[in-house]
């Protein structure tokens, strides 16, 4: 910022000075005058800022002192610092988006166990209870009796006896 200001007023300067020096250009009354000093003013702090954008890119070194590139290097590096926090804190940004993301989705993924463990345990219950009438409501075992006997006679091919 210094380096602006002083670059600022060396360039006033040279306005003030050539503007004295090329008076026989007349302006006719003092809102003008004032409007064009206004006008040179803005003109030289336009040009101060593109000869600072030069340089912050590189160009038009050669005609800075040492202490002007000591100041310009100091800016850069606190451009750079200001940088690299912004892109840091834009990493833990997205770094804390993932892991909420990542917490979601392990969430969705017990409830989605549970359920499948719920409907295996259905699954398991309904053929348990197809294979073994006697956990079927309702349960007959005079029914099952005969269903039994049915099944032992057809296998072995001898009808049993009642006793």
């Amino acid at each position: 910022m210094a380096m602006d200001r002083y670059c600022m007023f060396t360039i006033l300067d040279k306005y003030r000075k050539h503007h004295n020096a090329t008076s026989d250009v007349t302006v006719p009354d003092k809102d003008n005058q004032d409007n064009y000093e206004e006008y040179l003013k803005l003109k030289a702090v336009v040009e101060c800022l593109q000869k600072s954008q030069r340089n912050l890119l590189g160009a038009d070194l050669g005609s800075m002192n040492v202490k002007e590139l000591g100041q310009l290097e100091n800016q850069i590096e606190m451009s750079l610092q200001q940088i690299r926090s912004k892109k840091t804190q834009l990493m833990l940004d997205n770094l804390c988006d993932l892991k909420r993301k990542e917490q979601i989705l392990q969430d969705a993924n017990k409830t989605l166990e549970r359920k499948l463990i719920e409907v295996n345990a259905r699954n398991t219950f309904h053929s348990q209870a197809f294979l073994h009438p006697s956990l079927q409501i309702g349960y007959n075992p005079v029914y099952l009796q005969q269903s039994n006997t049915q099944i032992t006679s057809q296998i072995s091919g001898f009808m049993p006896m009642d006793g």
